[in-house]
Protein backbone atom coordinates (compact mmCIF):
# COMPACT_ATOMS: atom_id res chain seq x y z
CA UNK A 1 0.00 0.00 0.00
CA UNK A 2 2.07 3.04 -1.24
CA UNK A 3 1.56 6.52 0.88
CA UNK A 4 1.41 10.14 -0.50
CA UNK A 5 3.22 13.01 0.21
CA UNK A 6 0.71 15.22 2.57
CA UNK A 7 2.64 18.43 2.33
CA UNK A 8 0.82 20.44 4.87
CA UNK A 9 0.64 18.44 7.72
CA UNK A 10 3.15 20.00 9.54
CA UNK A 11 1.76 23.45 9.81
CA UNK A 12 0.73 25.16 13.21
CA UNK A 13 -3.09 25.81 12.92
CA UNK A 14 -4.02 24.93 12.06
CA UNK A 15 -3.68 23.53 8.54
CA UNK A 16 -1.16 21.48 8.56
CA UNK A 17 -1.15 22.17 3.57
CA UNK A 18 0.08 20.00 5.42
CA UNK A 19 0.51 20.01 4.82
CA UNK A 20 0.98 19.08 2.17
CA UNK A 21 1.13 13.88 5.33
CA UNK A 22 3.58 9.70 4.57
CA UNK A 23 5.92 8.20 2.64
CA UNK A 24 7.34 4.61 3.90
CA UNK A 25 10.51 5.24 2.78
CA UNK A 26 14.00 6.11 4.52
CA UNK A 27 13.61 9.96 5.60
CA UNK A 28 16.26 12.41 4.01
CA UNK A 29 17.20 15.62 5.60
CA UNK A 30 17.00 18.89 4.91
CA UNK A 31 20.02 19.95 2.20
CA UNK A 32 19.98 23.69 1.36
CA UNK A 33 21.01 25.18 -2.19
CA UNK A 34 21.77 28.38 -3.87
CA UNK A 35 19.89 31.11 -3.58
CA UNK A 36 17.70 31.45 -6.89
CA UNK A 37 18.30 34.33 -9.33
CA UNK A 38 14.69 34.82 -10.31
CA UNK A 39 11.90 36.23 -8.06
CA UNK A 40 8.35 34.72 -8.14
CA UNK A 41 6.27 37.49 -9.93
CA UNK A 42 2.78 35.86 -9.08
CA UNK A 43 0.91 39.01 -10.42
CA UNK A 44 1.72 37.88 -14.12
CA UNK A 45 -0.19 35.17 -15.59
CA UNK A 46 1.21 33.96 -18.04
CA UNK A 47 -0.39 34.51 -21.62
CA UNK A 48 -0.73 31.20 -22.76
CA UNK A 49 -2.99 29.85 -19.59
CA UNK A 50 -6.37 30.81 -19.04
CA UNK A 51 -7.80 30.84 -15.42
CA UNK A 52 -11.49 30.08 -14.55
CA UNK A 53 -13.82 31.93 -12.71
CA UNK A 54 -13.29 32.61 -8.84
CA UNK A 55 -13.74 30.35 -5.95
CA UNK A 56 -13.39 31.32 -2.40
CA UNK A 57 -12.27 29.28 0.39
CA UNK A 58 -14.17 30.93 3.69
CA UNK A 59 -12.42 29.32 6.21
CA UNK A 60 -8.92 29.93 4.35
CA UNK A 61 -9.83 33.61 4.14
CA UNK A 62 -8.51 33.74 0.12
CA UNK A 63 -9.67 33.53 -3.39
CA UNK A 64 -8.37 31.38 -5.72
CA UNK A 65 -8.40 31.16 -9.75
CA UNK A 66 -7.78 27.54 -11.13
CA UNK A 67 -6.00 26.92 -14.36
CA UNK A 68 -7.91 26.01 -17.22
CA UNK A 69 -8.45 22.05 -17.39
CA UNK A 70 -7.08 21.83 -13.64
CA UNK A 71 -9.78 20.28 -11.26
CA UNK A 72 -10.12 21.96 -8.02
CA UNK A 73 -11.67 20.40 -4.71
CA UNK A 74 -11.97 22.72 -1.55
CA UNK A 75 -12.21 20.91 1.32
CA UNK A 76 -11.95 23.24 4.77
CA UNK A 77 -9.71 25.75 4.66
CA UNK A 78 -7.43 24.48 2.00
CA UNK A 79 -7.95 23.88 -2.06
CA UNK A 80 -6.07 20.99 -4.06
CA UNK A 81 -5.61 22.12 -7.45
CA UNK A 82 -4.47 18.79 -10.01
CA UNK A 83 -4.34 18.84 -14.13
CA UNK A 84 -5.78 16.09 -16.25
CA UNK A 85 -2.99 13.54 -15.52
CA UNK A 86 -2.30 13.91 -11.89
CA UNK A 87 0.96 15.16 -13.06
CA UNK A 88 0.71 18.90 -11.71
CA UNK A 89 -0.27 19.46 -8.30
CA UNK A 90 -1.33 22.80 -6.69
CA UNK A 91 -1.97 22.82 -2.93
CA UNK A 92 -3.51 26.52 -1.18
CA UNK A 93 -4.32 26.69 2.29
CA UNK A 94 -4.93 29.36 5.20
CA UNK A 95 -4.40 28.72 8.75
CA UNK A 96 -4.22 30.89 11.37
CA UNK A 97 -0.83 31.82 13.58
CA UNK A 98 0.19 30.17 16.85
CA UNK A 99 0.78 33.70 18.53
CA UNK A 100 2.22 37.08 17.75
CA UNK A 101 6.22 35.21 17.68
CA UNK A 102 5.42 32.91 14.27
CA UNK A 103 7.79 34.33 12.08
CA UNK A 104 7.58 33.37 8.42
CA UNK A 105 11.12 32.21 8.16
CA UNK A 106 10.16 29.91 11.19
CA UNK A 107 6.65 28.45 9.82
CA UNK A 108 8.44 28.25 6.49
CA UNK A 109 11.12 25.47 8.15
CA UNK A 110 8.55 23.78 9.66
CA UNK A 111 7.05 23.05 6.78
CA UNK A 112 10.00 22.41 5.11
CA UNK A 113 11.25 20.00 7.63
CA UNK A 114 7.62 17.85 7.61
CA UNK A 115 8.09 17.81 3.97
CA UNK A 116 11.14 16.72 4.17
CA UNK A 117 10.08 13.53 6.18
CA UNK A 118 7.73 12.51 3.51
CA UNK A 119 9.91 12.53 0.06
CA UNK A 120 13.67 10.77 -0.13
CA UNK A 121 16.32 12.65 -1.69
CA UNK A 122 14.62 16.09 -0.78
CA UNK A 123 16.34 19.56 -1.42
CA UNK A 124 15.04 23.44 -1.20
CA UNK A 125 16.68 26.50 -1.97
CA UNK A 126 17.77 29.07 0.36
CA UNK A 127 14.76 31.16 1.08
CA UNK A 128 13.96 34.21 -1.11
CA UNK A 129 10.40 37.11 -0.98
CA UNK A 130 7.88 36.62 -2.70
CA UNK A 131 4.74 38.52 -2.82
CA UNK A 132 1.10 36.89 -3.33
CA UNK A 133 -2.28 38.80 -3.34
CA UNK A 134 0.00 42.28 -1.55
CA UNK A 135 1.29 40.13 1.19
CA UNK A 136 4.92 40.21 1.63
CA UNK A 137 5.80 36.05 1.99
CA UNK A 138 8.81 33.53 1.68
CA UNK A 139 9.69 30.62 -1.12
CA UNK A 140 11.71 28.34 -2.10
CA UNK A 141 12.16 25.96 -4.92
CA UNK A 142 12.57 22.43 -4.34
CA UNK A 143 12.96 18.51 -5.27
CA UNK A 144 12.84 15.20 -4.63
CA UNK A 145 11.50 11.61 -5.26
CA UNK A 146 7.84 10.89 -4.65
CA UNK A 147 7.22 6.78 -5.38
CA UNK A 148 9.70 6.85 -6.91
CA UNK A 149 9.14 9.37 -9.50
CA UNK A 150 11.39 12.64 -9.02
CA UNK A 151 9.46 15.63 -9.05
CA UNK A 152 9.86 19.52 -8.67
CA UNK A 153 8.09 22.28 -7.57
CA UNK A 154 8.17 25.55 -4.97
CA UNK A 155 6.60 26.00 -1.49
CA UNK A 156 5.28 29.95 -0.74
CA UNK A 157 4.29 31.24 2.69
CA UNK A 158 3.06 34.31 3.11
CA UNK A 159 1.04 36.35 6.02
CA UNK A 160 -1.48 38.67 4.83
CA UNK A 161 -2.74 39.49 8.10
CA UNK A 162 -0.67 39.00 11.65
CA UNK A 163 -2.89 36.51 12.43
CA UNK A 164 -2.98 34.07 9.54
CA UNK A 165 -0.75 32.83 7.12
CA UNK A 166 -1.13 31.30 3.41
CA UNK A 167 0.51 28.42 2.05
CA UNK A 168 0.90 27.13 -1.36
CA UNK A 169 2.69 23.90 -2.49
CA UNK A 170 3.02 23.39 -6.41
CA UNK A 171 4.83 20.27 -7.82
CA UNK A 172 5.25 18.16 -10.77
CA UNK A 173 6.72 14.86 -11.90
CA UNK A 174 9.78 15.60 -14.11
CA UNK A 175 8.84 13.16 -17.00
CA UNK A 176 11.42 11.71 -19.37
CA UNK A 177 12.45 14.78 -20.00
CA UNK A 178 13.14 16.28 -16.58
CA UNK A 179 11.48 19.69 -16.81
CA UNK A 180 7.80 18.94 -16.55
CA UNK A 181 7.99 21.87 -13.50
CA UNK A 182 9.71 24.24 -15.86
CA UNK A 183 7.52 24.02 -18.78
CA UNK A 184 4.21 23.90 -17.57
CA UNK A 185 3.89 22.97 -13.66
CA UNK A 186 5.36 26.23 -12.65
CA UNK A 187 3.82 28.96 -15.02
CA UNK A 188 0.63 27.06 -13.61
CA UNK A 189 1.62 27.48 -10.35
CA UNK A 190 2.45 31.25 -10.79
CA UNK A 191 -0.95 31.82 -12.86
CA UNK A 192 -2.88 30.43 -10.02
CA UNK A 193 -0.68 32.66 -7.44
CA UNK A 194 -0.98 35.58 -9.84
CA UNK A 195 -4.96 35.04 -8.80
CA UNK A 196 -4.95 35.06 -4.93
CA UNK A 197 -7.12 37.57 -2.96
CA UNK A 198 -7.31 37.79 0.80
CA UNK A 199 -10.18 38.36 2.81
CA UNK A 200 -10.96 37.65 6.48
CA UNK A 201 -11.85 34.04 7.30
CA UNK A 202 -15.36 33.05 8.27
CA UNK A 203 -17.19 29.91 8.91
CA UNK A 204 -20.31 29.27 7.44
CA UNK A 205 -20.73 26.21 10.04
CA UNK A 206 -21.98 26.34 14.06
CA UNK A 207 -20.32 25.24 16.09
CA UNK A 208 -23.23 23.63 18.21
CA UNK A 209 -22.93 20.74 15.21
CA UNK A 210 -19.12 19.88 16.45
CA UNK A 211 -20.08 16.12 17.58
CA UNK A 212 -17.59 14.75 20.30
CA UNK A 213 -17.37 11.01 21.24
CA UNK A 214 -18.19 9.32 24.02
CA UNK A 215 -15.58 6.78 23.90
CA UNK A 216 -12.44 7.37 25.85
CA UNK A 217 -10.17 5.67 23.49
CA UNK A 218 -11.56 7.62 20.20
CA UNK A 219 -8.35 8.41 18.29
CA UNK A 220 -6.20 7.99 21.01
CA UNK A 221 -5.56 4.12 20.73
CA UNK A 222 -4.48 2.18 17.54
CA UNK A 223 -7.35 0.25 18.00
CA UNK A 224 -10.03 3.18 17.52
CA UNK A 225 -8.34 5.43 15.28
CA UNK A 226 -10.13 8.57 13.69
CA UNK A 227 -10.88 6.80 10.53
CA UNK A 228 -11.22 9.72 7.68
CA UNK A 229 -10.75 7.62 4.69
CA UNK A 230 -9.99 8.53 1.34
CA UNK A 231 -6.99 5.93 0.35
CA UNK A 232 -3.30 7.05 -0.73
CA UNK A 233 -4.25 10.19 -2.96
CA UNK A 234 -7.29 11.56 -0.85
CA UNK A 235 -6.57 10.32 2.13
CA UNK A 236 -3.90 12.90 3.08
CA UNK A 237 -5.65 16.12 2.33
CA UNK A 238 -8.80 14.43 4.75
CA UNK A 239 -7.06 14.22 7.37
CA UNK A 240 -5.69 17.56 6.99
CA UNK A 241 -9.36 18.91 6.79
CA UNK A 242 -10.50 17.17 10.19
CA UNK A 243 -7.20 18.49 11.76
CA UNK A 244 -7.79 22.09 10.97
CA UNK A 245 -11.40 21.71 12.31
CA UNK A 246 -9.83 20.65 15.67
CA UNK A 247 -10.04 22.96 18.57
CA UNK A 248 -8.66 23.09 22.30
CA UNK A 249 -11.42 21.94 25.26
CA UNK A 250 -12.66 26.27 25.03
CA UNK A 251 -11.91 26.41 21.16
CA UNK A 252 -8.17 27.41 21.54
CA UNK A 253 -6.29 26.85 18.15
CA UNK A 254 -3.88 23.75 17.99
CA UNK A 255 -0.92 22.79 16.07
CA UNK A 256 -0.47 19.29 15.19
CA UNK A 257 2.61 17.40 13.59
CA UNK A 258 2.45 14.01 11.58
CA UNK A 259 5.43 11.80 13.80
CA UNK A 260 5.04 8.75 11.71
CA UNK A 261 3.41 6.32 9.70
CA UNK A 262 2.94 2.05 10.31
CA UNK A 263 1.30 -0.95 9.69
CA UNK A 264 -1.53 -1.79 12.05
CA UNK A 265 -3.20 -4.83 11.42
CA UNK A 266 -5.04 -4.27 7.68
CA UNK A 267 -4.68 -0.40 7.38
CA UNK A 268 -2.30 2.13 7.74
CA UNK A 269 -2.50 4.53 10.70
CA UNK A 270 -0.85 8.06 10.67
CA UNK A 271 0.14 9.38 14.01
CA UNK A 272 0.32 13.06 14.96
CA UNK A 273 1.30 15.06 17.63
CA UNK A 274 -1.50 17.35 18.90
CA UNK A 275 -0.72 20.79 21.02
CA UNK A 276 -2.78 22.58 22.30
CA UNK A 277 -2.65 25.48 25.52
CA UNK A 278 1.46 23.90 25.87
CA UNK A 279 -0.14 20.34 26.64
CA UNK A 280 0.65 17.57 23.68
CA UNK A 281 -0.99 14.34 22.81
CA UNK A 282 -0.93 11.82 20.47
CA UNK A 283 -4.00 10.79 18.40
CA UNK A 284 -3.80 8.08 15.61
CA UNK A 285 -5.83 8.88 11.93
CA UNK A 286 -6.82 5.73 9.41
CA UNK A 287 -6.99 7.47 5.90
CA UNK A 288 -8.23 3.74 4.33
CA UNK A 289 -11.36 3.31 6.15
CA UNK A 290 -14.15 5.77 6.75
CA UNK A 291 -16.64 5.99 9.87
CA UNK A 292 -18.47 9.49 10.25
CA UNK A 293 -15.68 11.81 12.15
CA UNK A 294 -16.01 13.14 15.71
CA UNK A 295 -14.06 15.34 18.27
CA UNK A 296 -11.93 13.16 20.65
CA UNK A 297 -12.74 13.65 24.40
CA UNK A 298 -10.85 16.99 25.28
CA UNK A 299 -11.26 18.72 22.17
CA UNK A 300 -13.84 20.66 20.51
CA UNK A 301 -14.05 21.60 16.77
CA UNK A 302 -14.44 24.82 14.40
CA UNK A 303 -17.80 23.48 12.83
CA UNK A 304 -19.36 20.14 11.94
CA UNK A 305 -16.23 18.17 10.26
CA UNK A 306 -15.89 18.75 6.17
CA UNK A 307 -16.13 14.97 5.23
CA UNK A 308 -18.32 12.87 3.94
CA UNK A 309 -18.21 9.30 2.93
CA UNK A 310 -15.15 8.99 0.00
Amino acid sequence: MRRRLSPLSLIPLTLGLAALACLSPARSTLTPTAIPTETLEPTRTPHALMLGDPQRVEPGGFLFQAVSGFRAEIQASQATLRNPDVSISITLAGAPAEGDTQSLQSTLDNFLNNVAKDASNFKASESYPVTVGGAEGLAVDISGELFGDEITGKIVVVSPENEQFFFAFGFATNGPAGNHWEDEGSPAFEAVLSSIQFFEPVSDVNADSCPISEDETYGYTEANPIRVGGGDFDGPPRERAYLDNLRGPNGEPISYSRLNSFESGDTILDRYEITVLEESVTLYLDEYNYTEPQAPIGFTCAGEFPLMAP
